[in-house]
């Protein structure tokens, strides 16, 4: 009797661990880094945030993500990646591979594939793929405790925002009905296009209340010059209804060129408006 004591007493005692248990001990931690969203190889989201690894009995680790995007489509709440291989290797570095998984963000389903990462000396670096709901591509997910927020850059919009003083002409037929000294005003809108203020001009006939354009694309070239364009629009000069089109220009060197054609109230023909700079620049 005694010896079957003792025996359950040592078996009790049995808090060995395998290898592979000892191995997902060694990367399990929460890591600090930058989580990138990217569609087709371009970034639509960047965030700093931390991602937890937790070992579990069986060997494998669970990869805990936390909520992220940037709105709409890319926004993600808190999800986990369980079942996560993890392989040492004799420079130090351990391996994390998952070939395809599943998991839940919030009462999104998830789908994900090509999971493959490293931990080395306290730094993680995580790919994975992952397809939210009914999406039909999927959004490549890049965990990395070394990399830096891309520096944000100016879009085109608001490189070119600000005064431009210059001269406007308007034409009908080709025929010009007289030019306006003038300042366009040209803003960003939320959306990266620029709103284009125009002052009131003309005389008798051809007079005409100031009006907005709203929406013009902003487009920029490897030289440097922004381009403008819009196809068509519909605006107010005080009461009157304007219907445009064909809006083209350009911004380079803080100088506007710009054309479009507006067809004003029952008038039955366009008026063709051309606007060239002054030799002052553009407002800071």
């Amino acid at each position: 009797m005694a010896a079957i004591a003792l025996f359950a007493v040592a078996c009790g005692n049995d808090d060995t661990t395998t290898p592979e248990q000892e191995t997902a001990k060694a990367v399990e931690g929460s890591y600090s880094g930058l989580m990138s969203m990217a569609v087709s190889g371009t970034v639509a989201s960047e965030s700093e945030t931390s991602v937890k690894i937790t070992a579990e009995a069986n060997g494998t680790v669970t990869l805990s993500f936390p909520a992220m995007g940037n709105g709409g489509s890319m926004q993600l709440e808190a999800f986990d990646v369980t079942g996560v291989s993890v392989a040492a290797s004799e420079s130090g570095t351990y391996t994390l591979s998952k070939e395809s998984f599943s998991a839940t963000s919030g009462s999104i389903n998830l789908e994900g594939s090509n999971l493959a990462g490293t931990v080395s000396n306290g730094e993680v670096r995580i790919t994975m793929d992952v397809k939210p709901g009914s999406m039909p591509f999927a959004i490549t997910f890049t965990f990395d405790t070394q990399a830096e927020p891309t520096p944000e850059t100016a879009s085109p919009a608001s490189e070119i925002a600000g005064e431009y003083k210059g001269i406007m002409d308007m034409s009908v037929m080709g025929s010009s009905q007289g030019t306006s000294e003038m300042t366009l005003n040209l803003t960003e809108a939320e959306d990266g296009t620029v709103t284009i203020s125009v002052p009131a001009m003309g005389e008798g006939a051809m007079s005409m209340g100031s009006f907005d354009i709203t929406g013009v694309a902003v487009s920029k070239s490897e030289d440097g010059t922004c381009t403008l364009s819009l196809e068509s629009f519909e605006t107010l000069a005080g009461s009157t209804n304007l219907k445009g089109s064909n809006l083209t220009g350009t911004v380079s060197d803080k100088k506007l060129n710009m054309t479009m054609g507006i067809q004003p109230g029952a008038m039955p023909f366009a008026i063709t408006f051309t606007f060239t700079p002054e030799t002052t620049e553009a407002a800071e």
